[in-house]
């Protein structure tokens, strides 16, 4: 897939591994690491323990609502994941699989990575197309198995001191475990104040890491082993002309948006009314999608000129169930504290207090958002890039 035709959605994942011989982790902690991410997962929870192990889940529910809870396991239970992201070949991956004569207990995206690992080992990431963060493990082998996907969509962060690991999909269910406290990692700094937010594989925390898109990790016997097994720099560049590019890219974005609207329960769209969203809309319509529920925010006091304006036009356009949500500063404090607790990490994102409110708005009617995050990035939108450019031409 292409960024374009992101979906925000959630799930939060923890794993816990010791190899110490008399220490048991204990489900109490486990369940309070996992809990403190409810906000990401909502709708159910669950644990698996094995004495140096424990994993975590909070789910929301999007796929296979009534047996897609987690964790997930293979027939004779030797293997267990927790995840977070969505597969969105899995149906094809799974009729393959059930071809080689795995057997399936629920028609969700989650079993096929378990299913996969047992019949292609580690290799089997390079058959995904998704978004996805997951810890798997596998008693036999005594080897927990950490990934992150290829663009680093879905968070993952890490502790290891060279014995126990943790892993999760935020930095707090770390520290609650006991095995790191919180303190600044001053190495981070420059980054912070250079970029505006800290790049993987540092954190702002002393001791916690993220794990780098296109990574995975092998944890065994309390050795931990990074592997990289994607880079975009080692994408063969295609030849071809500017008609031929353009139509491979309109195919590859509305095959990214159809993939996107595997879901089983309600979806909409951000609308902003520029060119990025105004495609995902096009392409929700042309694929069927009846009515689109878009969602633009509007600020209290702006001329009629701003984004919103653009949205209607792409909205009446398209017959779209059109909600504008017209924010006020009231709107803005009381969100500033909320956004500080779930960032973790200061990151300069003005824009992140209208988007957490416009979210929250939307979730009254819809459960996941289509979005044109990235969008920019592919397409080198951004002045920046062009700067950077002309940097690098510099002897």
């Amino acid at each position: 897939s292409v960024p374009g035709g992101a979906r925000v959605i959630m799930c939060g994942i923890l794993a816990f591994f010791t190899p110490e011989p008399d220490r048991v982790i204990e489900r109490d902690m486990v369940v309070n690491a996992t809990n403190l991410m409810t906000h990401r997962g909502p709708d159910d929870f669950g644990v698996h323990l094995d004495r140096h192990i424990g994993l975590g889940h909070r789910r929301l529910s999007i796929i296979d609502l009534a047996s897609g809870q987690q964790p997930v396991f293979n027939e004779d239970n030797s293997i267990a994941l927790v995840y977070n992201g969505e597969i969105y070949n899995y149906q094809e991956t799974r009729q393959l699989l059930i071809a080689k004569g795995h057997l399936f207990k629920s028609n969700c995206d989650t079993e096929v990575i378990v299913h996969a690992y047992e019949e292609w080992g580690t290799d089997c990431l390079q058959r995904f197309n998704g978004m996805f963060a997951f810890a798997l493990w596998d008693k036999t082998k005594q080897l927990l198995w950490v990934a992150r996907d290829r663009l680093g969509v879905k968070p993952l962060y890490y502790f290891s001191n060279g014995k126990e690991f943790a892993c999760a999909s935020e930095i707090k269910p770390l520290f609650s475990v006991g095995l790191v406290k919180a303190e600044m990692n001053e190495r981070a700094l420059d980054s912070y104040f250079s970029l505006g937010y800290v790049p993987a594989p540092e954190t702002m925390f002393r001791g916690i890491r993220k794990l780098k898109p296109g990574h995975f990790l092998l944890v065994q016997a309390g050795q931990l082993k990074e592997v990289e097994y994607w880079d975009f720099a080692r994408i063969e560049p295609v030849a071809m002309d500017y008609e031929e590019a353009t139509g491979k890219l309109q195919l590859l974005l509305k095959d990214c948006v159809d993939k996107c609207l595997m879901s089983d329960v309600p979806l909409g769209v951000f609308l902003s009314g520029g060119l990025d969203s105004s495609a995902v809309v096009a392409m929700m319509s042309e694929l069927g999608v009846e009515p689109v529920n878009s969602f633009t925010v509007g600020f209290d006091g702006r001329r009629s000129e701003g984004e919103e304006r653009y949205a209607q036009i792409i909205a009446r356009q398209f017959r779209t169930r059109h909600h504008v949500f017209t924010l006020a500063p009231d709107d803005f404090y009381p969100s500033i504290s909320k956004l500080v607790q779930h960032c973790e990490e200061p990151i300069v994102e003005p824009a992140a207090i209208a988007l957490n409110r416009l979210s929250e708005l939307a979730r009254q009617n819809v459960k996941v958002l289509l979005s044109g995050e990235g969008s920019d990035e592919v397409l080198a939108g951004y002045f920046l890039y062009q700067f950077m450019q002309r940097l690098d031409q510099v002897q």
